[in-house]
Formats: C-alpha cells, structure tokens, sequence
C-alpha cells in the first residue's frame, strides 16, 4: 500500500513522466471511446449500404483526404510544435500571429481546393459514376469544416489541452455519425445511399467543428489574447512546406492501397479491405495516444536544449508503446473474423489481409516516436525525403501485387512499407540526435 500511494504521488507531481503518464491515460479514454464510436459508424453504414457502395463511400473519403491537405499547408501538424514552442517561450505576439494566419491559410485554401475539386469533377462526366461523382461532390463542401476541426484540434494538443483536442474530433464527430446514419435509417426518410450518408458525415463534421473552435477560444492564454499581432509568415510558410509533404506522403502510404484496389480491382475489393485496415489500426493506438502527449513536449524540451529530459521522455513513452501495442495486436488477429463479421458476412474475407497488417501496425508502434521527433525538432526535411523514398516503394509494391493478389497483396506492401520506413527513421534519430527510440 506505502508503494501504491508512492506511485500515485509521483504520478500527481510535476515531472516529464507523470504528465505523460496523466496524458497518455486521458488521451487513450477518449481515443478508445472514440475507436467505439468510429467502429459503430463503419459497420452502420457497412450493414447498410453493402460492400459494394460501402466501398464507393470509403473511396470518396479516401480522395477528399488527400484533398484536405493542400487545404491544411502543413498547419495542422506545424500547430502542436509552434504553439507549444512559443508557449514556453512565452512569445504571446508571435502565438497570436500565428493563429490567425493559420486559421485564415486554411479558409481560403479550402474554398479554392474544394471548388476546383468540384469542377473536376463536374468536367469528367460520364467517366465517374453517378454515385461516386454525386459523394465526392458532397466531400468537396465538407473541406473548410474537416480542415478546421483538424488544425484547431492540433492547435489544442498544442497548448497540452489532451481532452478538448480529442473530443471533437475523435469522439463527437462519429458518435453525431452513428446518431445521423441510425435515424434516418429509422425514419420514412428516402433509403440511404453512399452522397447521402457523405451528407451526413458533412453535418457531424461542421458540429464537432464548431464546438472545437469554442474549446480553443478558451484554451488560448489571456497574455496572448492581449498581446499586439506578431507574424513570422516566411518562416512558418519555409516549416509547412516540408510538414506539408510529410503529411501527403504519410497519407499516400495510408491510402495508396485502397485507392489503387479501387482503380485496379473495383469499389467491391476496395470495400471489403476498408474495414481490416480500420481495425489495423487499432494497433497503433498507444503510439497514437503517445505521440499526441509527447509532441508538444519534445518542442517545448528541445527549444529549451533539454536533451537528457528528451531521452528520458522518448523512453518511457516507447515503453508505454509497446505495453499497449502487443496485446492489442493478439487481441485483433484473434477477434479478427468476427470483428469483420459485424460489417457483414462478406467481410470475414478480409482476414488474411488483416493479419498482414497486423504485423505491419506492431512495427510501426516498437519503432517509437520517431516521425514526431523528427518534425518536433526540426528535421522535417529528412523526415520528407524517407517518405519520399518509401512513398515510392509503396507505389511500386501496389502496383505489382494488386492486379495478382488483390488486398492480400495491398496488405503486404502497407506492411513492408510502413515497417520500412519507420526503421529508417529510427536509425537517422539515433545518428543525428543521438536518441534511442524504442523500449530497449
């Protein structure tokens, strides 16, 4: 009991590892609540669209993700390392400069993106689908509010406010989906079809929009609020560029593979993989939960040269990573069919894939924090040429296996490349800042 109370005095104190510990427990709560709400939100629309459109849905989600990070600039993910680090510096006019171009930046790229995007697709005519242009068209008008919510919540994790950066956009959101999808299933409402449950997704995404720009009026600092507009544009625009490229490439790697099962083998194979690959995911939950406490403290301990606390820091949340990630990935392969089964009996297929990826998801979480340190410390240039080089690799992969394995084959080049390039980072952290970045 003297032990138990000891810890739990520690675990109340001040120090690097008490907060992460305090974070990582707040941020995993409501990211698992979150997982829930997600997963309900995809077997809804799953069980009620079919595999088919369902997989006409996923693939117009997929599209518009990559459209939101031209809409983004790099802001999104620039906004946990600048708030935080002129928040330890407290350079107030700076941090209100930066919020408001930043908020404007986006703005006005959504609108622009969104409406070329839409014209594009009105141009392609007969080319595209009916069904799959009219969803598409739905996701071009819902740009300006997944942009938003994004980088206010990034702008949170910034300011270390770990629940009111997730709420919205991790819990409100699919949780206003499931709501949404399950009325008007109910009602005498026309049945639901792929542009009208994107419609649906629009609305829940305006919502939490809104109530996580409520939450960052409250979180921004009363000096800041006071302090006359400071901007360093240049500079910020010279670290959202690569930040920028860094996202894409990470969101190639995520979504080259349904994309090009789409492309390659229809909207039915892209529907049945879109669920393994959600439950993929699972795995990285502790990275995950870690990276979104650990990112604005690595800025905040390497602006300040801090370098031993970094250590420290990087090595108790790899361990926290790999405590979370190796029971969660038992736990998937061995639930994985009936887990697919909640989608609908067609999806049990996609177990072999799931397993794949699996392995690919374990790698990715005992590589540790190494993408965040990189864009934390301001190596995001290498961090984008590794990409770059892996990006391509997938790519090549997809190409080669799709057309003879189907998603067996976009499992194993997800799982090859994400393996790959996070061991590759892994090693350039340990050379250039002399960090160790797993458990070991």
């Amino acid at each position: 009991m003297g032990s138990l109370g000891e810890l739990l005095r520690r675990l109340r104190g001040p120090g690097s590892g008490a907060l992460l510990a305090r974070g990582t427990a707040a941020f995993l709560s409501i990211h698992l609540l979150g997982l829930a709400a997600g997963f309900a939100a995809s077997v809804a629309i799953a069980r009620v669209l079919g595999a088919e459109r369902y997989g006409v849905y996923v693939l117009a989600l997929a599209w518009i993700a990559v459209l939101r990070l031209p809409c983004q600039g790099g802001f999104a993910t620039g906004a946990i390392r600048f708030v935080a680090a002129l928040r330890a510096t407290e350079e107030w006019g700076l941090m209100r400069g930066f919020l408001r171009t930043s908020r404007r930046y986006v703005v006005v790229a959504s609108l622009a993106v969104g409406g070329a995007a839409a014209a594009g697709v009105a141009a392609a005519g007969e080319r595209i689908s009916p069904e799959l242009a009219a969803t598409l068209l739905v996701g071009c008008a819902s740009l300006p509010f997944f942009a938003l919510l994004e980088l206010w919540s990034s702008t949170l994790r910034g300011f270390l406010r770990v629940a009111s950066s997730q709420l919205p956009i991790r819990l409100v959101q699919p949780l206003l989906l499931v709501a949404f999808v399950v009325a008007w299933h109910a009602s005498s409402a026309p049945p639901l079809d792929a542009p009208r449950v994107a419609g649906l997704n629009l609305a829940s995404g305006a919502l939490a929009a809104l109530l996580a720009g409520l939450s960052l009026l409250r979180a921004i600092p009363p000096p800041a609020r006071a302090a006359a507009v400071r901007t360093r544009r240049r500079e910020w625009a010279r670290t959202a560029a690569p930040l920028l490229l860094i996202a894409s490439l990470h969101l190639v790697m995520e979504r080259t593979d349904v994309l090009l099962l789409g492309f390659l083998r229809g909207p039915l194979e892209a529907g049945l993989y879109a669920p393994a690959s959600r439950l993929a995911a699972l795995i990285a939950l502790g990275l995950v939960a870690v990276n979104a406490w650990v990112g604005p403290m690595i800025s905040a301990l390497h602006a300040r040269g801090e370098l031993g606390e970094l250590q420290l820091l990087v090595r108790r949340g790899a361990r926290a990573i790999a405590l979370l990630t190796l029971p969660a990935a038992v736990g998937v392969v061995v639930l994985g069919r009936p887990l697919l089964g909640l989608f609908g009996a067609e999806f049990v297929a996609a177990h072999p894939a799931l397993v794949i990826l699996v392995l690919g998801s374990v790698a990715n979480a005992l590589t540790g924090s190494v993408g965040i340190l990189m864009t934390m410390t301001g190596r995001q240039d290498a961090a984008a040429g590794v990409l770059l080089l892996w990006a391509g690799l997938n790519l090549g992969l997809n190409l080669v296996l799709i057309p003879r394995y189907g998603i067996v084959g976009a499992a194993i080049s997800s799982a090859v490349t994400t393996a790959g390039w996070n061991v590759h980072l892994a090693v350039i952290v340990w050379r250039s800042l002399g960090l160790r970045t797993t458990a070991l």
